[in-house]
């Protein structure tokens, strides 16, 4: 069993605009990095061994700016089985754009969110498989630890659907704010200990 913190990385334009990044190499704004600097301060304290991150760059900076938080600093190692959905052609379009421009896979997609294979992509159902394997992997690495994974919200909503067996129906009431935090016991019998907590919630 490992006790693995998630965390969103920060705030890029894309998000700001409300357009599928997937697994472009979108990089942080300003206040993503400010974002990413107030989370690193806040979880200091965390005893975090060590920081894993997606291979994408938005995520990678987050996890150094958190890593520098730390007294004596964290080791980030990259991941590429973190990095968010695969979208393949579906990326860089805002919702509206795809309705318009992928009109069948929009209504496949809405009839199986879970199965639905984005044209040159992945489905849900992949990526859920992908990041599972990931996680196992550092349960059995970093057994009884505590360690941080910087990703994306497509991960972390895999993780949380498969932990709390959540159907395709519900996907869309799961939401991760940029620099949320959110805690997984895994191993055999994985537990959801937090969902998206941040400073915005917390005051």
């Amino acid at each position: 069993m490992v006790t693995l913190y998630l965390i969103r990385h920060g705030q890029t334009d894309w998000n700001r605009e409300r357009r599928w990044q997937a697994q472009l190499d979108v990089p942080l704004n300003d206040h993503g990095r400010g974002q990413a600097l107030e989370l690193g301060t806040w979880i200091s304290r965390l005893p975090l061994g060590t920081l894993y991150s997606s291979d994408l760059g938005r995520a990678l900076e987050t996890a150094r700016i958190v890593a520098e938080c730390f007294p004596k600093g964290l080791s980030v190692s990259p991941d590429h089985r973190w990095r968010e959905f695969d979208a393949g052609a579906l990326a860089g379009y805002t919702i509206a754009e795809l309705r318009e421009l992928y009109p069948d896979w929009w209504e496949a997609d809405q009839r199986d969110p879970v199965g639905t294979t984005a044209p040159g992509g992945e489905s849900f159902r992949d990526m859920v498989a992908r990041v599972t394997q990931a996680a196992t992997e550092l349960a059995e690495k970093h057994p009884a630890q505590t360690v941080g994974v910087v990703t994306h919200g497509g991960p972390v909503r895999a993780l949380v659907s498969h932990v709390l067996g959540l159907t395709g129906q519900h996907l869309d009431s799961l939401y991760i704010d940029n620099c949320g935090l959110t805690v997984v016991e895994w191993g055999p019998n994985p537990r959801l200990l937090a969902l998206n907590v941040s400073r915005r919630w917390l005051g």
